[in-house]
């Protein structure tokens, strides 16, 4: 659990209150009181920040865009629990559009001002009466004149500044209706089994950590037990410790007691108060809500194969899952313990049925197997003895270039520089051809000409005819 060190011991007496957007994965805390600029720097370090634009019924509000283990201890240390959010994203963004709204009509009010009066100012110019130099009018009409073009740049910067509020208004709604939209949610569901596959991940390194120093726990022999520590905390199983290999060759520690130390660290990381485990749950949760809201998921009915098994279990985190066919169905095993949403255990073994109703209940779709392309499409590259050749535009939208060829030897080509080797489509697109950077004669390298090349060493291939139109 996190402290907060300037929190004060009377916090209990200020109304506090926390709450955690579901759509959005927001956390917020909500009070009346102002907050002194210790705890401030304290909440700021945690993720949040101020947002006075949303504070509903309070005065102040300290928004976390994103849900950590550490902004929703800070949460439960101030407040005591967390609720839902109670407006939803629908209202705050008609919220947000009417602010918006209100900025742009102000602009525009300003800048109705501005053009009246650069409007009144011309008046003086209407009549097409030009300045007189040194009549005494003279330094009245140029002020008049200064005047009216800071009106104008006054007018249509206050222009720009309501087109601007108008666009934010308008993209503010936009987003709140993305939010809600299938694909975007399909989006945000791949995210969350990616972060789940990356915290498990983490877990399942813990977990052979600590069989690593349970190993070294069980060697006899004090002298190689003592060996094993030392590459161990040399090694990537010192993750996690301070100053353990200095406070082992100073003496501070014995090797056993790093050993209990090491399992202790790792078994607190593991267990579901761990920072790790609490990411695993709430990302679970996540996934729960959005695919709900997505829609229903629907059960497989097709021939299970060991294959869909494995990509069910991996899209999940479980760390190189194996599945083959037993006699009560398909049994999935992995090196480490698979994931706890799926199995308590390294081995699980279930009927069909039951893996479908599994799937199912973990918002797994199978995707339908499409069949693969036996022939390959591809353009062939051609080796044409002829004089010039003709090759498509710039990403097949430019005008064709027509090139003259080059005749060089297969060894004269390739003692070219790679980056100056290419291969171009010709216009017809039926063929490929090579073509190499030519250096104007006296000139830099790099100025000088792209040439297609005819290998007078290599086998010829000739012309294709151009596909006849039909009748």
């Amino acid at each position: 659990m996190a402290r907060l060190a300037h929190l004060p011991e009377d916090h209990e007496q200020t109304e506090f209150s926390a709450t955690y957007d579901v759509v959005l994965n927001h956390l917020r805390i909500y009070t009346d009181e102002w907050l002194d600029r210790a705890l401030y720097d304290e909440l700021v370090e945690a993720g949040f920040r101020s947002a006075p634009k949303q504070v509903g019924t309070f005065e102040h509000c300290f928004l976390c865009k994103r849900w950590t283990p550490l902004a929703e201890d800070v949460c439960l240390l101030m407040a005591g629990s967390i609720e839902l959010e109670e407006s939803t994203l629908e209202e705050r963004a008609a919220a947000r559009a009417a602010r918006f709204d209100g900025y742009r009509m102000k602009r525009t009010a300003g800048m109705n001002a501005f053009h009246s009066r650069a409007q009144a100012l011309s008046e003086g110019f209407a009549n097409g009466q030009p300045i007189l130099q040194g009549h005494h009018s003279e330094a009245k009409m140029r002020t008049a004149q200064k005047r009216t073009a800071s009106a104008i740049n006054n007018a249509l910067d206050q222009q720009s500044k309501a087109d601007y509020w108008a666009y934010r208004a308008e993209s503010t709604e936009r987003h709140a209706n993305r939010q809600g939209d299938p694909r975007t949610r399909a989006n945000r569901i791949r995210r969350l089994l990616k972060d789940l596959r990356v915290k498990q991940h983490t877990l399942n390194d813990y977990e052979r950590i600590i069989n690593t120093w349970q190993e070294a726990q069980a060697t006899a022999g004090e002298a190689t037990r003592a060996e094993l520590v030392e590459q161990h905390l040399s090694g990537w199983h010192s993750i996690g410790f301070t100053h353990a290999k200095a406070k082992l060759e100073s003496g501070a520690m014995t090797p056993d007691q790093i050993i209990i130390k090491a399992l202790d660290v790792y078994r607190q990381a593991m267990s579901s108060e761990g920072y790790t485990s609490r990411w695993i749950n709430h990302i679970l949760n996540r996934l729960g809500f959005e695919t709900e809201e997505l829609g229903t998921i629907h059960r497989f009915t097709g021939t299970l194969t060991p294959t869909i098994l494995q990509k069910f279990c991996r899209v999940h985190g479980a760390e190189k899952p194996k599945a083959t066919k037993s006699e009560g169905g398909f049994t999935v095993t992995s090196p480490v313990t698979l994931p706890l949403h799926i199995a308590n255990g390294t081995t699980l073994t279930l009927s069909p049925d039951e893996w479908c109703d599994l799937m199912r209940d973990c918002g797994f779709n199978v995707e339908a197997n499409t069949p693969r392309k036996t022939v390959r499409n591809t353009t062939p590259l051609l080796n044409i003895d002829a004089k010039q050749l003709t090759k498509q535009g710039y990403r097949g939208r430019g005008e064709p270039q027509t090139l003259e060829v080059v005749r060089m030897s297969k060894t004269e080509y390739m003692s070219h520089r790679a980056e100056n080797r290419e291969t171009a489509l010709s216009a017809c697109g039926q063929f490929k051809f090579r073509t190499v950077w030519v250096k104007s004669e006296g000139e830099m390298e790099y100025i000088g000409k792209r040439a297609p090349v005819y290998l007078t060493d290599s086998k010829t291939h000739p012309m294709p005819q151009a596909p006849q139109a039909s009748e």
